[in-house]
């Protein structure tokens, strides 16, 4: 028996070795150890000069000025929207900041940012420089929503599951190593595939909330102790709710804010989904919940349990009938229908023997029926796809922007901070968060921000069309020629993994490409573990999506050199052009300065980007992309035109 053997080895391999263990439950969990000290009171201006000194970086006013506008905002308890230009050093001004405004007040800070490479940048290369220069530790943490550390009352319950499916055997096997070596119990260190996902999201539902929870108790008594906890945008709410204690929150690329809250207060509904979560239920033959109940019950109500379940599976088919129909009203009855069975499901097992793991599960179910069927009372739903009912998935929004604010309500300031926040001039689009509590803006610009970029736009390929194999041809083509006349790295940026897949297999038959390391993300990539990679190696080329786009550091000798194959518009949620003007461009906007940020850091660097969309040149909103681009850096030309302007850099 594989899972036998497998778990005897594991078990032998641990025995009598408890150092640096502790025993919670069941479980002997990694001791955590850290240092404390108290930090000794620092200005602003101090610490920028011990920086400075350690680090031997160019002495910046700005971003001086940059860290003692924060600091204010702290000392003060003021709600400021500020935009400091790319390249200033946002991250190391804002750290100063925090860390100063804790040695003098002992007040924490709670630092949003949106994404997970930019929260490894920040805690592991920024960090350790200023702990260097500063001479001690500076204890920080992150800290996301509870349901991203690991469970162990929902372990334990998988542990007990007796199924032979060899994906939850794996996922067992998974877990029991990663645990012995985990300090922090979060999920993502272990990168748990779909089928994997779904069966410890199960588990977790099954086990049911409980009074306690290890890990994420023990990430909120670090942060407790911590200078600074540090946050994705998507968890900023929840780390809020848990962290009553801080009143200051600072928002790094915050023009990424509103949509990570969108993406948080919204649940989807798949058929899949649905019938894989009634599925594990399972039947009185199959070694999941139903034959578990059932071997500590009597079998008197075995046929009513089971005929429920036949009617509500059917009742799925149902339902997403009628969603692919746009039937309303037969949506809302087959609702009602499976809120009844459930009910029904849930009174036949309550208060019997062994019953709360598959009483959970069911009545997870019915809240989300609740949920489905309040949203479409409500209209707080939108569809996607409508030719396969397997394939349509109702994406439904539980809270809106007021409830947020409201749950933020002890927050006195938020510092808003983007190298593009501004829109049209103004930060009126910030009331979302702000309401009507006022805040200050500032404005930090650099009129020749990306003077010394350019941007070229190859006039001799066919329109943007990922199953046009000339389109492909053409992409493989410049991103050759630019390896073969340099002999430099190159980062290229897709819109798609579909379009980013066909450009990798190209690479294959293009001898240029023997001489280079061709880095490719894929879904289970790590985008930090693929930047370090590329930083790291002198002839390669990273084949990218959008979690490249921002925040990210290219480290490069000479011109940096980045492609682009498509404007980074949104998928559009709405068709009318209105919603364009106001949501969709300036979130393509802010997009394309970051990209562009990326390859110019400093006023002294020297940058190209290469970019395979014509309509930045002949639409009405070309102003808005091209605003910081001097004119004559925006060249459109031929494939000679691109190897005359290689040879001049």
């Amino acid at each position: 028996n594989l899972s036998d053997v497998i778990f005897s080895i594991v078990a032998e391999s641990r025995t009598g070795d408890a150092e640096g263990l502790e025993r919670h439950g069941d479980f002997y969990i990694r001791q955590k150890k850290g240092e404390r000290r108290k930090m000794e009171a620092a200005t602003v201006g101090e610490l920028y000069d011990r920086y400075i000194a350690h680090s031997g970086r160019r002495y910046r006013t700005e971003q001086l000025r940059l860290a003692n506008e924060i600091f204010e905002a702290l000392e003060q308890k003021e709600n400021l929207a500020l935009e400091a230009y790319t390249g200033v050093g946002k991250t190391i001004a804002f750290l100063i900041a925090v860390i100063s405004f804790h040695s003098l007040y002992g007040q924490k800070v709670l630092i949003s940012t949106s994404k997970k490479i930019l929260q490894h940048q920040i805690l592991i290369e920024d960090l350790a420089a200023l702990e260097a220069a500063i001479g001690m530790p500076i204890p920080a943490v992150a800290l996301k929503g509870r349901e991203n550390y690991l469970n162990l009352d929902a372990f334990k319950l998988l542990l007990s599951l007796e199924d032979n499916n060899t994906e939850i055997i794996q996922l067992k096997m998974k877990l029991l190593v990663w645990l012995l070596e985990t300090d922090t119990g979060d999920l993502s260190e272990i990168h748990l595939r779909g089928p994997e996902r779904a069966y410890y999201r199960t588990a977790s539902i099954q086990a049911g909330e409980g009074a306690g929870h290890f890990f994420f108790n023990r990430a909120l008594t670090e942060a407790g102790h911590a200078t600074f906890t540090l946050t994705n945008h998507y968890f900023l709410i929840d780390c809020i709710d848990h962290l009553p204690d801080i009143d200051t929150v600072i928002v790094d690329e915050a023009h990424q804010l509103k949509r990570s809250l969108e993406e948080r207060m919204k649940t989807t509904f798949s058929y899949q989904a649905m019938k894989f979560f009634i599925g594990q239920i399972g039947t009185p033959s199959q070694e999941r919940l139903l034959a578990n109940y059932i071997s500590h019950n009597d079998a008197t109500s075995v046929y009513l349990l089971e005929d429920i379940l036949k009617h509500l599976n059917q009742n799925i088919d149902k339902m997403f009938t009628a969603i692919e129909a746009r039937n309303t009203s037969d949506l809302l009855h087959h609702i009602e229908t499976g809120i009844r069975h459930t009910s029904t499901f849930l009174g036949a097992v309550r208060g019997t023997r062994n019953y709360q793991v598959i009483y959970n599960h069911m009545h997870h179910y019915q809240k989300m029926l609740n949920t489905l069927g309040a949203a479409i009372r409500q209209d707080r739903y939108v569809l996607e796809g409508n030719r396969n009912l397997q394939k349509i998935k109702v994406h439904v929004q539980q809270e809106d922007m007021a409830s947020l604010r409201e749950r933020a309500g002890h927050i006195k300031a938020t510092i808003m901070l983007s190298g593009t926040l501004e829109v049209n001039g103004g930060f009126s689009h910030l009331d979302y968060w702000y309401g009507d509590r006022p805040f200050k803006s500032l404005i930090m610009q650099n009129e020749n921000l990306f003077g010394g970029t350019k941007i070229f736009i190859p006039e001799d390929i066919p329109a943007y069309d990922i199953n046009d194999d000339d389109f492909i041809a053409a992409i493989v083509e410049y991103i050759a020629v630019y390896l073969s006349e340099t002999g430099q790295k190159l980062m290229v940026l897709f819109s798609n993994f579909e379009l980013l897949d066909k450009v990798h297999e190209y690479t294959a038959d293009v001898p240029t490409f023997e001489d280079f390391v061709i880095l490719r993300q894929t879904r289970m990539s790590s985008s930090e573990k693929l930047l370090s990679q590329f930083n790291h190696l002198d002839r390669c080329v990273l084949l990218g999506t959008s979690s490249f786009n921002e925040g990210i550091n290219m480290q490069a000798s000479g011109t940096k050199c980045l492609m682009l194959t498509k404007l980074p518009f949104p998928v559009p949620k709405k068709s009318d052009f209105s919603h364009f003007y106001k949501n969709d461009l300036p979130e393509a906007v802010f997009q394309f300065r970051q990209i562009a940020g990326r390859v110019q850091r400093r006023p002294e660097d020297r940058g190209l980007l290469l970019l395979f969309d014509k309509r930045i040149l002949d639409r009405k909103y070309r102003n808005a992309f091209l605003k910081y681009f001097p004119s004559e850096n925006v060249i459109q030309g031929d494939g000679e035109s691109f190897k005359g302007l290689l040879r001049d850099l």
